[in-house]
């Protein structure tokens, strides 16, 4: 920690303001992506700590920002759209006061993490955690719509959707047999490199699946769905407990704990509290317990 640290997580969160937390995310994807690669085979990964997941795209600095910025935007009245909504770059707007909350932000998700990792020593993804704090926060200082959120008379909560029982099922087991599966196979077939591969994994396919929000930022109508969740905490376990069926396991116990966090927490609200972030953090607290 340092005046550098803090002086670049004020920056940070105010460029996770103008971008738009989507934007920024999708970021965190390109730079993983050629940092991890780059580590697997042997090189540095100053790309993914610093860059990706540090002071400059961090989730919990950029992403964290963005939101906090969107959801100021939309109690303000500045955004049509709602605070909810993380996708709009919000430099249109032309509100300096928006960025100033982006930069804030940053700032205390700086301060958060950092908190979370070298005082308390919490033995889970910290990032992860910190985004789900700010995102609590987020909602209970700016926000109006409550925890819960605001529902129409005789409407009720909804804990799983339905409709979608089976397409989550069949989307966890897809994806837990790609993640389980190949990576599996890569310790099998390159033993030398276990501690290399076992290392960068997970961060791997973490942003090959923050590389899909592309397509909802430019292909009309998309319904992508967030599946990040879902392949970190499956290549997690995976690496840990080299067992396949764990893998499995875990996939599907993410896609559907996103599910209900989305429903409780994240659909009738003036705020973005994200649910992939609450279901990374809280499973790989689970996976780190048993496996690590």
């Amino acid at each position: 920690m340092s005046y550098l640290t803090i002086a670049a997580s004020f920056g940070a969160g105010v460029f996770g303001s103008v971008m738009g937390g989507v934007a920024t995310f999708i970021m965190v994807g390109l730079i993983a992506l050629a940092g991890s690669i780059a580590a697997m085979a042997g090189g540095t990964d100053i790309a993914t700590s610093v860059m990706a997941f540090g002071t400059v795209f961090g989730p919990h600095i950029s992403f964290t920002g963005a939101v906090a910025a969107s959801a100021y935007a939309g109690r303000k009245g500045y955004l049509k759209s709602g605070g909810a909504d993380i996708m709009t770059a919000l430099h249109g707007l032309n509100k300096p006061d928006v960025m100033l909350v982006g930069g804030i932000t940053g700032v205390l998700g700086f301060f958060i993490q950092w908190f979370y990792a070298n005082v308390c020593h919490f033995d889970t993804d910290t990032v992860a955690m910190t985004v789900a704090t700010l995102g609590i926060l987020t909602r209970l200082i700016i926000g109006k719509s409550g925890i819960i959120g605001t529902y129409e008379k005789g409407e009720k909560v909804q804990i799983i959707s339905p409709d979608k029982i089976v397409t989550n099922l069949i989307l966890g087991l897809s994806l837990g047999c790609i993640v389980a599966g190949t990576g599996l196979f890569i310790l099998n077939t390159y033993p030398e490199m276990h501690d290399l591969i076992t290392a960068n994994y997970a961060n791997i396919f973490f942003s090959l699946s923050a590389l899909t929000f592309i397509l909802m930022m430019t292909v009309p109508g998309a319904t992508t769905p967030a599946t990040h969740h879902i392949t970190i905490t499956c290549a997690n376990a995976v690496m840990l407990s080299g067992n396949f069926w764990i893998g499995i396991v875990v996939a599907l116990v993410a896609t559907f704990l996103a599910d209900i966090f989305t429903n409780l927490f994240n659909s009738h609200n003036d705020t973005h509290w994200d649910p992939p972030a609450m279901t990374i953090f809280s499973l790989t607290f689970i996976i780190f317990a048993l496996f690590k």
